[in-house]
C-alpha cells in the first residue's frame, strides 16, 4: 500500500497512457466524501444528520488513498482524534469498530459502493487547503494511472473541472483567469499558490479536480466565489499541482517513518 502511494501521480512516466485514458481514469475515480453526525439539539439527541455531497475527492490508489480539500475534513479532526484515543481499533474490536465508523465517515465511489474512512490516518497542509485521507477499500494496492501536469497552469489555459454533487459526477469547462494568487477559505484562512478560473462550481465540488485538455491532473478545487450568480453557484479556484505533489511526498515520508516506528501519525502542518 505504501509503495502504491509513493508511486501515485507518476503518470507521465507511462508514455503509453493516452489523453482519453488519463481523463477517463480521473473521471471514474472521483469519489463523494459523506459524513454524518448526531444532532446537537437536546430535544433530538439521537437524530443522525447525514451530510451527503459534503465534498469530492480523487482516488489515487486502488486501495483507498484519496486527495481532497482540507477544509472538507477540518471540522472532524477533533472527533477523529477523540475516537482514536478513547476507542482505538484492535484485533478484537476491528469488525465492530469498522461497522460503526462506516455509519459516520465514508466515501461513495462511482459505482455506488460505500467504504469507511480510516480515521486513524490522514495528512494535510492547511496553507494549501489540501489533504490526504484513506478509505478502506478491499482491493490489491496499485497506483491509479493518469497524466500529471508538469509545471503550472498559465492565464488563458483551458481546463476541465470534475466534481461530485448528489453522488453524481459532473464536469465543467473554463479558463484560468489568474495563474498565481492567494485565496481565502472560511475557517482555514489564506491559501497560498492557487489559481483562479471562470469555471462554475457548486457545493460539493471542493476536493474535485482540474485537468488540462491533455488529460493531465492540474490542481484541486479549494474555494468558490459567489458574487453574481446565486447562493450556491460561483466560479472556483484551485490549489496548484505542485502543492499536491508536495503533500504526497510529505505524507509518504511520514507514513514510511510511522511504519518503522509502529506509530501511525501523519497529521502535520
Amino acid at each position: 500500500s505504501l509503495l502504491s502511494f509513493h508511486m501515485a501521480l507518476e503518470g507521465n512516466g507511462d508514455e503509453s497512457l493516452t489523453i482519453d485514458e488519463s481523463e477517463r481514469n480521473i473521471y471514474e475515480n472521483i469519489v463523494n466524501i459523506s459524513l454524518s453526525k448526531k444532532s446537537k439539539d437536546p430535544t433530538l439527541p439521537n437524530m443522525e444528520i447525514v451530510e451527503k455531497g459534503l465534498s469530492s475527492g480523487l482516488l489515487i490508489t486502488t486501495d483507498g488513498f484519496i486527495i481532497t480539500a482540507y477544509h472538507s475534513i477540518q471540522r472532524y479532526e477533533n472527533d477523529w482524534l477523540k475516537i482514536k484515543q478513547e476507542n482505538p481499533p484492535n484485533r478484537k474490536n476491528r469488525e465492530r469498530w469498522l461497522t460503526d465508523i462506516k455509519k459516520a465517515y465514508y466515501i461513495i465511489d462511482n459505482d455506488g459502493n460505500r467504504y469507511p474512512i480510516d480515521i486513524t490516518l490522514w495528512g494535510r497542509i492547511p496553507r494549501y487547503d489540501i489533504a490526504v485521507i484513506k478509505a478502506l477499500i478491499p482491493e490489491r494496492p496499485r497506483p491509479i494511472k493518469f497524466r500529471v501536469l508538469e509545471g503550472r497552469l498559465r492565464k488563458g489555459d483551458e481546463v476541465k473541472l470534475f466534481g461530485i454533487r448528489d453522488e453524481k459526477p459532473y464536469n465543467q469547462y473554463g479558463r484560468v483567469t489568474n495563474e498565481n494568487c492567494t485565496s481565502r477559505v472560511e475557517d482555514v484562512g489564506k491559501i497560498e499558490n492557487t489559481f483562479e478560473t471562470d469555471a462554475v462550481g457548486v457545493r460539493g465540488f471542493s476536493g474535485g479536480v482540474f485537468i488540462t485538455m491533455k488529460g493531465e491532473l492540474a490542481g484541486l478545487v479549494v474555494c468558490q466565489k459567489k458574487p453574481f450568480l446565486s447562493k450556491s453557484l460561483g466560479v472556483v479556484s484551485g490549489s496548484s499541482i505542485s502543492n499536491i505533489l508536495e503533500l504526497i511526498k510529505k505524507t509518504g515520508y511520514r507514513l514510511g517513518k510511522s511504519h518503522f516506528s509502529g506509530k501511525y501519525e501523519c497529521t502535520y502542518r
